[in-house]
């Protein structure tokens, strides 16, 4: 695909620049030619409700390329949907990042603190080692006696991000994950989507109406919500399942419940070990509760225990859930008004869902949950670094 092909922030820097350019006066004939090929789709109405995600599936393969040409050719509508990094501040929870970034400072000091201790060489801004660096024994004096009070602040910094959190039924965290204006500006980006008459391709198996966010180009945004923000949230909420490598991949869409389209949800669990359900916030609709039961692998006759429901029209735009994906759900039928929700979906690499849980011993630390992104961009930037210098 060209995004892939390109890159990621190639990609974005040629999207962005066409953005501008009137819909009215630019050359759509990739458009054109795309919304020719969708006219080979069924209606979405017509489509079965389960074990849809093969539907036409090497149709979709085929006409990738022409489909992603022609979005770049139709531009998006708010480039800061697709830097969630550089754009955090206005767009996701002020107290939620807040809160991240403490938990992060407190988990980057106890690791230095470790690091001397050990007598490990530390790392520059850059992400390389500094190999003419060495902890004398002062530094390890000091670094040994600030680790009760290091472990303290690290303890309390986490303690506010659960504090954030409630369990609106066993194994369900209620969390305010995104801002309205979050929810407002991702609803007005798949309206410009729709109106192009591009092909978007379903959501998942089971939901017919809606569309897979990696589509629309938002995948470095998605990255970046798993890795920063959930996967550390994920990994103290669930230890015994969600550990290093358990998360760090993610799947995100949104999905559409309207009378005469999808209106409920079949009893089912996630392809994940971690879901974000949040609500985008379109007011006055009644009915589509989750109903919630037990988890597979977890509890014995899980489909069996007593159903526990959880309300979205309760909810304020960007609210949302977080609990296992193993964990049985079901939507009940809306009634009436049209509810659509962001889903992200959790996993390890190549698609693996954790499902044996994980000895005491084996659990994350908190320290370990909160500093693994920093380090992982020390990291990267290393390594592109090295790669560079190897380049020139």
């Amino acid at each position: 695909k060209m995004r892939k092909r390109l890159g990621v922030r190639a990609f974005m820097a040629s999207v962005a620049s066409r953005a501008p350019v009137p819909a009215a006066t630019a050359s759509m004939n990739a458009v054109e030619r795309a919304r020719a090929v969708g006219a080979d789709l069924p209606a979405r109405n017509n489509m079965s409700t389960e074990q849809g995600e093969d539907h036409m599936h090497y149709w979709w393969l085929e006409h990738a390329e022409l489909f992603e040409e022609a979005r770049v050719e139709w531009g998006i509508l708010h480039t800061e949907l697709y830097d969630l990094e550089r754009h955090a501040d206005e767009l996701l929870s002020p107290a939620l990042l807040g809160a991240v970034r403490a938990c992060e400072q407190a988990a980057t000091a106890a690791s230095k603190a470790h690091i001397a201790l050990a007598g490990a060489p530390s790392y520059s801004d850059d992400g390389s080692p500094r190999k003419d660096e060495a902890p004398t024994p002062s530094c390890e004096v000091v670094a040994e006696a600030d680790l009760p009070s290091l472990s303290a602040a690290m303890e309390l910094a986490e303690q506010n991000v659960r504090s954030l959190l409630s369990e609106v039924a066993p194994g369900i965290w209620q969390l305010s994950i995104f801002t309205p204006r979050f929810c407002g500006l991702l609803l007005e980006e798949l309206h410009h989507y729709e109106a192009s008459g591009i092909p978007l391709r379903r959501p998942n198996g089971m939901n017919r109406f809606g569309a897979i966010l990696d589509h629309l180009g938002l995948e470095a945004s998605l990255a970046h919500l798993c890795r920063r923000i959930l996967r550390p949230i994920g990994a103290m909420l669930f230890p015994s399942l969600i550990a290093q490598g358990d998360a760090d991949y993610a799947y995100g869409f949104v999905v559409k419940y309207r009378v005469g389209e999808d209106v409920a949800l079949a009893e089912h669990a996630d392809a994940s070990v971690l879901t974000l359900n949040a609500n985008l916030g379109i007011p006055g609709f009644r009915g589509g509760e989750l109903e919630f039961k037990g988890t597979r692998f977890l509890d014995e006759a899980p489909r069996d225990m007593p159903p526990h429901r959880v309300s979205f029209a309760s909810m304020s735009p960007g609210d949302g859930i977080l609990h296992l994906g193993g964990q049985y759900h079901a939507a009940l039928p809306l009634t009436s008004g049209q509810r659509m929700n962001f889903v992200l979906w959790m996993f390890g690499k190549h698609g693996v869902v954790r499902v044996a849980p994980y000895h005491l011993e084996e659990q994350l630390t908190a320290m370990l949950r909160w500093s693994a992104f920093s380090e992982e961009a020390l990291k990267l930037a290393f390594e592109a670094g090295t790669q560079s210098a190897d380049g020139q």
